[in-house]
């Protein structure tokens, strides 16, 4: 018997999320402690400091000689550890049961890295500002971060879906801005983290029965 489905309400990303380097990551319309980790070579695994995580990156690829610190903030961007919205267990839930809607943990806190090459030294943060949730039945529920209560409520059992479940994609869109130490700074195109799992969906009165 699957545990849980006579709970009023069930949470779709409880578990940390490991993390997706922004390689990984897409760009699109605009924390993690140990779970984060950079791209080999590059980027440290971030530590806990105030609200946010912090990484440093080292080894960078050579930038041009007359490069300035946007450059650099620009290639440091594109290695920010951002952890996955979600994790990639399956779920089951009670049809009729509302599923809170939240990305995990290790997601809803800003990822700070700080890197120096050439001369300059500079700080990029991504910022998780917005998810959106495709719940596989046809319905999409975008919320913000870190105010929005969002759910969904699966009316009927996925028995007859595609291998008896509903897919569930979670996609988190990050802010990113840089900043130095000399008074420069502003904002990187933003980046987007996602990721699919599965949810089946009971009926309760059969898991009852």
């Amino acid at each position: 018997m699957l545990h849980g489905l006579l709970l009023p309400a069930l949470a779709l990303a409880l578990l940390p999320a490991p993390a997706v380097p922004a390689a990984a990551a897409t760009a699109g319309p605009a924390a993690t402690g140990e779970a984060v980790r950079a791209a080999p070579g590059h980027c440290d695994g971030a530590v806990r400091s105030g609200t946010a995580w912090q990484a440093s990156c080292r080894a960078l690829p050579l930038l041009p000689g007359d490069a300035g610190p946007r450059a650099l903030a620009e290639r440091v961007r594109a290695l920010l550890p951002l952890p996955a919205p979600m994790g990639a267990d399956d779920r089951a839930v009670a049809a009729g049961a509302r599923l809170e809607l939240r990305p995990a943990a290790d997601a809803r806190r800003e990822v700070r890295v700080g890197a120096s090459a050439r001369g300059h030294r500079v700080t990029v943060a991504a910022v998780p500002r917005r998810a959106r949730w495709e719940m596989g039945d046809g319905t999409v529920v975008t919320c913000e971060i870190p105010d929005g209560d969002c759910a969904h409520t699966y009316t009927g059992p996925s028995e007859h879906e595609p291998e008896g479940a509903y897919s569930v994609t979670a996609a988190l869109s990050w802010e990113v801005r840089w900043w130095d130490g000399l008074g420069d700074g502003g904002v990187l195109d933003p980046l987007v983290t996602d990721r699919t799992r599965v949810v089946r969906v009971r009926d309760i009165d059969a898991q009852l029965r």
